[in-house]
């Protein structure tokens, strides 16, 4: 079992980790609100701010990927989804979702004020 680390007070990552959650089917996925459980970020060396600024997935081997490497890992294991986390791999569309995840992320970040009171 992976464990995913999401921003539980965004309210995009809310509906979209409920989407995921409903289709984890054989709960194969482990999902930790940050701004709920934030002593497990401790336990892996995650500062708040790197946890509200991309999601990360703590991998079955307890290697820990972020940003689109996290959706992958969990596009693998959603029913349905696995198309996703192939077409995702592939090098010129993963060089491209990363720069448009980072983008997306550094946007989110400086929008929510939690975020931005995490990274000062």
């Amino acid at each position: 079992m992976i464990k995913v680390f999401y921003d539980g007070k965004c309210g995009l990552c809310r509906r979209e980790i409920a989407y995921y959650k409903k289709r984890d089917t054989q709960s194969l996925i482990d999902w930790i609100d940050v701004m709920e459980d934030r002593k497990i970020l401790q336990q892996h060396q995650i500062s708040e701010a790197t946890a509200l600024k991309h999601m990360h997935a703590l991998m079955e081997d307890g290697q820990l990927v972020k940003g689109m490497d996290a959706f992958i890992a969990i596009w693998q294991r959603i029913p349905g989804w696995q198309w996703a986390a192939s077409t995702a791999n592939v090098k010129p569309i993963k060089i491209l979702l990363d720069l448009v995840y980072e983008v997306f992320a550094y946007v989110r970040f400086k929008s929510y004020r939690h975020c931005r009171i995490a990274g000062r």
